[in-house]
């Protein structure tokens, strides 16, 4: 599997990875935050995908569960995914479209090739 980021997200990407290292915890919750405001964004009437919300933070807390064992080059990469899907104004405002979402799924989708989990793959 392969995925390519345009120059913006990769830029964007680096920048979460040099970040330093959170908690595993701690950035489960931001990922669970995130998803309790688009749920609350879709209640108030904007267009937002709650369910692409909820796909890809199950498959951020799934790279969570699993990232002791990996290398820190590759905790970088999972740390850097869940913080950008956190980030409600990234490339594209989650919460403005029904395809606010998309650009976190490429940074996911990037980052799962990376990690060789063409399993986690969303649809």
């Amino acid at each position: 599997m392969y995925f390519r980021l345009s120059r913006a997200l990769r830029i964007r990407l680096d920048e979460l990875r040099d970040r330093p290292p959170e908690p595993r915890d701690a950035l489960r919750a931001r990922v669970e935050a995130h998803v309790a405001a688009a749920r609350k964004a879709s209640q108030e009437g904007a267009p937002v995908d709650v369910r692409r919300a909820e796909r890809i933070a199950e498959v951020c807390n799934t790279l969570l569960a699993g990232m002791e064992s990996l290398s820190s080059s590759d905790q970088s990469l999972v740390k850097a995914a869940c913080l950008y899907f956190a980030d409600a104004d990234d490339d594209e405002d989650d919460f403005q479209s029904m395809v606010g979402l998309e650009d976190d799924v490429q940074v996911l989708h990037y980052v799962l090739a990376q990690l060789g989990r063409d399993d986690l793959v969303l649809d």
